[in-house]
């Protein structure tokens, strides 16, 4: 089933910017499954944890919000999932969702995909689970509508209020990665150097620590052996090879950190 027209008003929500005309942008789809897709640029060496947005309807249930690739276009893979999002007591019409961290070895365009509930349209400002947008005539879309029943994009001539950040509660677009450490101390940090190589920093490394490279599939593309141990911790580099010496795809690959007692893991987007 396709989805149905834009059903939109203008609006000014409470809490928001008096001097800024915004509308709501709602797809009517009684069976729900309507997307409403956000195109966004990521720079290189950025790193995602959270997805914000603003929806007009403090009770509203999103059956799920994805990142995916997007080229040319049209979206792609799902990066990361989260599904049943609704705004808690706290947030009123601010939705903060958190996913799984991902750091972007390259410049990547991505799309936020919210995907809409059953509704029968809108009916009035203030109801329905719209997101909300601002006006943005005459610049290239960003902003679009998708079907039910396929991938299928529609532009709509607004800009959805939608943000990446580098973690909940961090200003509106994603930060250069911040690490991820474990309750003993050990910590990860993914950069990437001049060469286009992956650089896992751990501090905390010990002499038995090993860093292992999987793909999504949970297969082992590769184990790191260029490594440079100093006082406190280590630097492994991968140069996005596998074990046979071969380029590996695009895709999200697991980058785990192995010792004796724990392993520690992080994910990073890949550009071939």
């Amino acid at each position: 089933m396709k989805a149905a027209w834009i059903v939109s008003a203008i609006c000014i929500l409470h809490g928001f910017d008096a001097g800024a005309v915004q509308r709501i942008v709602g797809v009517s789809a009684p069976t729900g499954g309507a997307t409403l897709v956000k195109h966004i640029h990521v720079a290189a060496g950025s790193e995602i944890g959270a997805i914000e947005f603003v929806t007009n309807d403090r009770t509203a249930t999103f059956p799920a919000v994805r990142l995916r690739r997007f080229t040319a276009g049209r979206i792609g893979e799902a990066l990361c999932e989260v599904r049943d999002v609704a705004p808690s007591a706290g947030e009123r019409h601010r939705l903060t969702v958190s996913v799984p961290r991902l750091y972007f070895a390259d410049a990547e365009d991505v799309a936020v995909e919210i995907v809409l509930p059953p509704t029968t349209g809108i009916a009035r400002v203030g109801e329905g689970a719209g997101v909300v947008a601002e006006e943005r005539a005459g610049e290239p879309a960003t902003s679009y509508i998708g079907s039910v029943a396929g991938n299928d994009l529609q532009a709509i001539d607004a800009d959805l209020v939608v943000s990446l950040a580098s973690e909940p509660g961090a200003a509106g677009k994603a930060g250069h990665a911040s690490g991820v450490s474990d309750a003993e101390g050990s910590r990860i940090d993914l950069r990437t150097d001049a060469t286009g190589a992956l650089e896992v920093h751990v501090t905390g490394a010990r002499a038995d620590s090993r860093v292992d490279i999987y793909d999504v599939r949970g297969s082992r593309v590769r184990s790191l052996d260029d490594v440079a141990f100093g006082p406190a911790s280590a630097v492994f580099r991968w140069d996005r090879r596998n074990s046979d010496g071969h380029r590996v795809a695009s895709g999200v690959y697991l980058v785990t950190v192995r010792t004796a007692t724990r392993d520690i893991a992080r994910k990073a987007v890949v550009v071939r």
